[in-house]
């Protein structure tokens, strides 16, 4: 297969050869036959020179970073002249390199830190919002048990006034105190609970003895109830010391992260400082770097006449070169030191366009990774939408769950409080009753038992709305976390949108600049084309013309790397303005979160100071009713004393009401069970919600991490030797600049594998 090379290439070919200091022995005396590139544009009156451009463009793409020539000599052609041109575009290159892209990697590598501080005071600020949670239900606990205390202290107060009373009465013949002990071992074992036994003596008003029976059987049922109270007493005090272990160990833990945050705000000062010393020291370097560039542009313009010496050299030397594979074959048999100039150049011509033909086969290839990794994306990111539509769906049909289970609730709490009224209205008949009939003694002794077994009633009625009213108030907890986790999932949703549209206008921007760059390659094509018919047509110009032709082109490039220059760093500004400004969102949002959780702790604190000031009423009320309870109790002392005396007729009903005490215990049995079963059903209940909510923070924690993940720039450093990372979508327009060869017809730089860090 024969190449043709023309003679725009292989002057770009040899001259980046040189650079390189391929080969350092060339003279002047290269032959008489010398090569001059003559291109005419649209107007037929300028002519341009444009194998003198080529040979620049290849000798600033040459100018590899980790190589720091000492002089001139070092990184241009050892010739005794040197082109202008070439000067000018290795200047180019460095100034661009020193004054545009070693700040823009410095400010990114320096912002890429805050990015992990903001996710770490993200995470300490989930955690404590754990915490808080867990702190309020064991509040919740100590109350519950709070309440209870003092109802059983009430309790205990009752039963030593009852016992007073029991040990105040004569003694009973023997075979009364007989009966009686078997009938109180009967009702020992079958337990009657506060409703059913204010139910039985309701029903049977009409018979005196059951209602003097009842009164007898009163210090023994409170015996009964001080045993099961004990018992309530020991299980409660031992939840509480549980609770109490729990907040002292929350406690301490808080404690621990407080620690941990603090040391955590004083590395991160410690990193900033460092990082402002660092930045300080790459702006020193770059100082000096500029001032070494302008020492070298000042020696570069002294030898601008040996340069234009070597450059009428090299055009008599490359005039024509016609390379095929039998000719290259030829040449590489011929040993280097026996070689012409013309052999030497038209090896490396062939060399060089080799080259460039497997690096447009790789661009080509890196194009097409490049749309199907930009596919995948898109893929990935919908199926993420997809997956955020089905959370969002879950959630709303749990919160319906949790409106229904509310409303539930509250209509039993209607159901209570209607029963709680007409326990009330019992309570004030019989009161009324025994005002009105004081002489009659049985009916007294009803009201007095109808009494006590109200106030009970009434005790856990309002013991079980207390633990309605808590589970209430858990719920409407676990409806603000389902919302909280709402919002973030839809904040998530709208931060992948942006990112997906940030990558499309990327992936246009791409397209584009592909574009343009075919339709630069078809119009050099063309010149080219033009170039060499105008060079076998004007052999026979003057070198006066020559050299004014030269020195438009001079101006002209000189334009042209000014206006590249330009466009290069207003480039680079938008992007780190972009930066800029995605970070200060993020910091923004961090800060949002932090004030909302703030506030809802202050709104903790709020309504725990409402419950304490309730607590204290409630005992305040307590210990007016008590008092009033007493004095009742004082009132009525006398008539207890009438009553002792009707004891001996209530022990000849002992056995028929041991009958129905049987039939009783049955029922209790009944309700026992249906209490128990109920029980289970909403302990199971509880903790079904709870496995949901921490299946659901799983999910949540999974999603954030994904969305970590995929949407967290990589690190990007630069060093004094250019050290720099490129990522493959955001970063390929300053890939495409930085590799090496003739590309769409733009001039880009070739960096070396060690010299990118990945």
């Amino acid at each position: 297969m024969s190449v043709r090379a023309s003679a725009v290439i292989s002057s770009s070919g040899i001259c980046r050869a040189i650079s390189r200091n391929d080969f350092r022995n060339v003279t002047n005396a290269g032959g008489a036959r010398t090569m001059r590139g003559y291109c005419s544009s649209k107007n037929k009156n300028s002519e341009v020179d444009y194998s003198e451009e080529c040979m620049c463009q290849a000798a600033a793409g040459t100018a590899l970073p980790d190589e720091s020539p000492t002089s001139t000599h070092d990184y241009l052609p050892n010739f005794k002249d040197k082109s202008l041109p070439l000067k000018l575009w290795a200047l180019c290159f460095y100034l661009w390199t020193y004054a545009v892209a070693m700040p823009l990697f410095v400010v990114m590598a320096a912002l890429q830190p805050f990015v992990l501080i903001l996710d770490k005071h993200r995470r300490t600020a989930q955690h404590f919002q754990v915490i808080l949670l867990a702190s309020q239900q064991a509040l919740n606990k100590m109350k519950a048990t709070k309440c209870i205390r003092k109802l059983l202290k009430d309790l205990q107060l009752l039963a030593d006034v009852e016992e007073e009373e029991v040990n105040q009465e004569p003694f009973a013949p023997t075979e009364d105190a007989t009966a009686y002990y078997d009938l109180r071992s009967e009702l020992g074992a079958s337990r009657r609970s506060p409703l059913e036994s204010s139910a039985y003596f309701g029903t049977d008003t009409t018979t005196t003895l059951s209602e003097s029976y009842a009164s007898t059987l009163k210090a023994d049922h409170l015996s009964s109830l001080q045993e099961a109270l004990h018992d309530e007493v020991e299980r409660h005090v031992q939840e509480l010391g549980h609770n109490r272990v729990l907040v002292a160990a929350l406690e301490a833990e808080i404690e621990v992260f407080r620690h941990e945050k603090e040391e955590q705000h004083n590395q991160d000062n410690a990193l900033i400082q460092r990082l402002e010393a660092e930045l300080k020291q790459l702006e020193q370097q770059a100082q000096i770097g500029l001032a070494t560039l302008k020492s070298r542009q000042r020696q570069i313009e002294l030898d601008l006449p040996e340069m234009e010496q070597q450059l009428n050299s090299l055009k008599e030397v490359l005039h024509d070169l016609d390379v095929s594979e039998p000719l290259y074959a030829e040449l590489l048999a011929v040993p280097k030191a026996k070689r012409s100039v013309k052999a030497h150049i038209q090896v490396l011509a062939y060399e060089k366009m080799k080259k460039y033909r497997e690096e447009m086969e790789t661009l080509r290839k890196e194009r097409d990774t490049s749309r199907e990794s930009l596919t995948r994306q898109n893929d990935e990111v919908e199926r993420m939408q997809r997956e955020v539509q089905r959370v969002t769906a879950a959630a709303v049909m749990e919160k319906r769950e949790t409106e229904k289970e509310m409303s539930a609730i509250a209509a039993r709490n209607e159901r209570l409080e209607v029963e709680l009224k007409e326990v009330l209205v019992k309570v004030e008949v019989l009161s009324a009753k025994g005002a009105i009939y004081d002489e009659v003694k049985d009916k007294l002794d009803q009201a007095e038992i109808s009494i006590v077994n109200a106030d009970n009633q009434r005790a856990m009625m309002t013991a079980t709305l207390q633990v309605v009213t808590d589970e209430k108030r858990r719920l409407l907890e676990v409806v603000k976390d389902k919302d909280h986790c709402l919002d973030l999932l839809s904040m998530d949703k709208i931060y992948l949108t942006r990112e997906v549209k940030a990558h499309q206008d990327q992936v246009k921007k791409l397209e584009q600049e592909l574009q343009q760059q075919q339709e630069k390659l078809r119009a050099l094509k063309n010149t080219r084309q033009e170039l060499y018919n105008r060079v076998l047509t004007d052999n026979r110009d003057s070198l006066a013309a020559h050299e004014q032709r030269l020195q438009a082109e001079l101006a002209r490039l000189q334009e042209h790397t000014n206006r590249d220059i330009e466009t290069i760093r207003k480039e680079a500004s938008e992007a780190a303005a972009e930066k800029v400004k995605t970070y200060r969102e993020l910091r923004d949002a961090a800060l949002a979160e932090a004030e909302t959780l703030k506030a809802i702790q202050t709104e903790n604190k709020s309504n725990y100071d409402e419950l304490l000031t309730k607590f204290q009423e409630l005992q305040r009320v307590s210990g007016a009713k008590e008092i009033e309870a007493r004095s009742g109790i004082k009132l009525r002392d006398f008539e207890i004393e009438q009553l002792r005396v009707a004891q001996n007729e209530i022990r000849c009903a002992l056995n028929q009401k041991s009958i129905e005490n049987e039939a009783l215990a049955e029922k209790v049995k009944v309700l026992t069970e249906k209490y128990y079963k109920r029980e289970l059903e909403t302990e199971r209940s509880a903790s079904l919600l709870q496995n949901e909510l921490e299946i659901t923070r799983r999910n949540l924690a999974h999603y954030e991490t994904q969305a970590l993940h995929q949407h967290n720039p990589r690190n990007i450093s630069s060093t004094p030797k250019l050290m720099f990372n490129i990522q493959q979508m955001n970063f390929q327009w300053l890939n495409n600049l930085l590799r090496g060869g003739f590309i769409g017809g733009k001039t880009t730089y070739e960096i070396k594998p060690e010299c990118i860090l990945t």
